[in-house]
């Protein structure tokens, strides 16, 4: 608590200082380039030229509806749906595919440490975000594995225009959640860079509320013991630099360092009241590293370079210890704690040309080799806790070729070498026709390969509440996904887009529940998903429209009998938002609704149909700027309705970590205030 307080000082004693300090020229903290996008393309392209249909998310929204996690952000998106767990942290799925199909990148380079196959996207800081790429559908041609459902690429903050600038955000939740961020930034001729750290902590309930368990019956009559409230109280520390050279007119090389440590309590019941009272605790801490190298350069006006070496990693530590709550004393490691290290080293390189007026080509080279040690993984021989390690090494061409100035082909293919997993060949076909100067059509025909993860093949994590193994027999998976999108857009106040899609995913990797409470990964035959979205945003003067909404089909074909039949899922997002020039005053209403979903589950080695109730989210938020933008101030509620809980009737029992008859949304309403200032 002393070192958080003391931080808190110096955050705020460094921006008072900043505000007496700078004078009265400004000039925007980052270059903007909202309409330019770099997944997937040959180089950086304005959305309405690029190959795929790419979904972007700005800083300005960022900041006006107070996101202080990535998660909130992402909501938005009809496509993307986000499960929160207490202990594993959040997970984002997209078209009703969970988080092992979609690559989260930062940067173009991914993130290691995927605890049951996911990764936590709430430990990915935003304060240094300049906007977020979303491309659904599969992009393993270029990305590799965990890109057969989809890609979300953060992109950072890089260039600026003055030698000096400092951005300070502050942020308060009544739900208890404090954030503090610092940026500076500098910049001399072809040299320019950035520091930046924060400070996020949620800590909503106390202590001892923490501490109530409730005893539920289930309708077979067996008991549940749950906690009463269930968000864990969670500190984050986070801090980085960026550092950038300008070699050439042409050159650009950079450095990107950033590390962030969080640490997350899970209070034990009230034991043995009478008598010297007690309670057995967890702790957890995770340690996130990421360090890259990247380079952007040309040689004269023919070849576009880039590449990236990056490494990250994750360090996962459980530790148990016992309060005695009459002496206060804590009695540290009851149980031997238990770790897990993920390691990975990335490397890409893409070099781009243009061949003609009419064609151009994208050939690449990427490597990664991934590493995990710890207490629960073991060796690929299976007998004591050690190391266990999977590479991928492959090269990928893309061949566009434009004709008649209205139609754009591109044949795309990656062929990989894998350690752990049969080398494959992974195709892609794309068109993009203009049918006017407003209307284009995209189809895509793309083929996704998934191999299993170190911690699907190799994990072995047994003790009293879980019993979990991994599965050196899995076989990779192998999607094929079909697309037609159409797009409308006159670079005014209309932007309109339908999307299509079938996507089939075989030897689909499950956890199945072989014995009862007893977990493995397995194939199950065939994953299909059929769908179509809706997008549409319509600015009238000074109002906006944005609606989203995605209708999904899915059908599973489950190791154990079950009933032939189709399920739905359904997400709509829609936003409104209305500014006052003159007052230089923003309102703005997101509401996000998911309709009752089916799901199965496996219990006591039969199926079980659970069906989770609707979610209703709805959010407002005011935003005002002072001072010619130098100071902007933010103020609303998230969650007006204070919906927390969705009931999951038919079941006991939800997945692997047991929730009763109900599935966490959020921690409830919030009223927000936020402070942002740059100079």
């Amino acid at each position: 608590m002393k070192l958080r307080s003391l931080t808190y000082g110096l955050l705020t004693l460094m921006t008072a200082t900043t505000l007496l300090a700078q004078d009265a020229d400004t000039a925007v903290w980052s270059i903007d380039l909202p309409d330019v996008v770099l997944t997937a393309q040959h180089r950086p392209t304005h959305y309405t030229e690029a190959m795929h249909h790419v979904e972007l998310i700005d800083r300005d929204l960022l900041d006006e509806r107070g996101v202080v996690q990535l998660q909130e952000a992402l909501r938005t998106l009809s496509s993307v749906s986000i499960t929160d767990d207490p202990i594993l942290g959040t997970e984002v799925g997209m078209r009703t595919l969970g988080g092992n199909n979609i690559a989260i990148l930062i940067d173009g380079a991914p993130l290691t440490g995927r605890l049951d196959g996911k990764l936590d996207i709430s430990q990915i800081p935003v304060q240094n975000i300049e906007r977020i790429e979303i491309i659904q559908g599969p992009l393993s041609v270029i990305y590799g594995n965990n890109a057969a459902g989809g890609v979300i690429n953060v992109i950072t903050k890089k260039l600026q225009r003055k030698s000096f600038e400092i951005l300070s955000d502050h942020q308060y939740e009544s739900i208890g959640i404090l954030q503090n961020q610092l940026r500076i930034g500098f910049a001399d001729k072809a040299f320019h860079g950035s520091i930046y750290g924060r400070i996020f902590d949620y800590d909503q309930y106390p202590i001892d509320s923490l501490r109530i368990f409730d005893r539920i019956e289930q309708d077979n009559g067996t008991f549940l013991t749950l906690n009463r409230y269930p968000w864990n109280p969670k500190q984050q520390y986070s801090g980085g630099t960026y550092l950038a050279y300008q070699l050439s007119q042409d050159d650009l090389i950079s450095v990107n360092a950033e590390h962030t440590f969080e640490e997350l309590q899970d209070y034990g019941v009230l034991r043995r009241p009478q008598f010297n009272p007690y309670s057995d605790d967890q702790v957890f801490q995770n340690r996130r590293t990421r360090v890259s190298l990247n380079y952007e350069g040309q040689s004269g006006n023919e070849i576009y370079w880039e590449g990236v070496l990056s490494y990250n990693d994750l360090h996962r530590v459980r530790s148990y210890n016992r309060f005695f709550h009459e002496t206060q004393e804590i009695q540290p490691e009851l149980l031997p704690s238990d770790s897990s290290v993920f390691r990975q080293w990335f490397g890409r390189l893409v070099a781009s040309r243009q061949l003609s007026d009419k064609s151009k080509l994208m050939m690449g080279l990427t490597s990664s080799i991934e590493t995990a040690r710890g207490d629960n993984i073991l060796s690929e021989e299976r007998k004591d806790s050690s190391v266990a390690q999977i590479s991928e090494h492959a090269v990928f061409v893309d061949f566009r070729h434009e004709f008649a100035d209205r139609l754009e082909f591109s044949a795309a293919g990656r062929y990989a070498l894998h350690s752990a997993n049969t080398n494959r060949l992974t195709p892609s076909l794309m068109m993009r026709y203009r049918l006017s100067p407003k209307w284009q059509a995209r189809a895509t025909i793309a083929q996704g390969y998934r191999t299993p993860s170190l911690k699907e093949l190799y994990l072995e994590f047994i003790d009293i509440n879980h019993f979990v193994v991994g599965n050196q027999a899995l076989r990779p998976e192998l999607s094929a996904d079909y697309q037609l999108t159409f797009d409308f857009d006159n670079r005014q106040d209309t932007r309109l887009s339908f999307n299509a899609y079938h996507t089939r995913i075989q030897d689909q990797i499950i956890l199945v529940e072989f014995e009862n409470l007893k977990f493995q990964y397995r194939n199950i035959d065939e994953y299909r998903v059929t769908g179509a979205q809706v997008q549409w945003q319509q600015d009238l003067k000074n109002w906006s429209f944005i609606h989203s909404s995605n209708f999904s089909l899915w059908k599973a074909d489950l190791p154990f009998t079950v009933e032939d039949e189709l399920n739905s899922s359904f997400n709509l997002n829609q936003n409104i938002a209305y500014t006052w020039d003159n007052l230089g005053l923003n309102a703005n209403v997101n509401y996000r609704f998911t309709a009752a979903q089916n799901n199965f589950l496996f219990e006591n080695g039969e199926v079980v149909n659970t069906i989770l109730d609707p979610i209703h989210l709805l959010d407002i938020g005011l935003n005002k700027t002072l001072w010619n933008d130098k100071i902007q101030l933010s103020a609303g509620v998230k969650n007006l309705a204070d919906f927390q809980l969705a009931n999951v009737q038919n079941t006991s029992v939800v997945g692997n970590h047991v929730m009763g008859s109900s599935r966490l949304i959020s921690p409830g309403r919030s009223f927000f205030v936020k402070l942002i200032t740059s100079w």
